[in-house]
């Protein structure tokens, strides 16, 4: 079993428009996989800031956190994307 193809796959089906075109998806998959590969080398080697190592919980506390902030801006987004279209009408 491929993980990241697994939910590569279900990002597509619930994220990607049905009517992307091939270049668009294949751009998306590039982006999606590099994504993974940063987030993989994140966790694996050490990391370090202001000269101190950092706790590997810390650091998977710290992703989470920040996909979280992400995750909450792009709602923040929406809402007010759909605020405005509630003003055109």
């Amino acid at each position: 079993m491929k993980l990241i193809e697994s939910s590569w796959r279900t990002f597509l089906a619930l994220v990607v428009p049905d009517d992307a075109d091939q270049d668009q998806i294949d751009a998306t998959r590039d982006a999606y996989y590099a994504g993974a590969g940063v987030m993989f080398a994140t966790i694996i080697n050490p990391v370090e800031i202001d000269g101190l190592m950092v706790d590997e919980m810390e650091v998977l506390q710290m992703l989470e956190d920040e996909i979280a902030e992400f995750g909450a801006e792009v709602e923040a987004g929406a809402e007010a994307e759909r605020i405005d279209e509630s003003k055109k009408h």
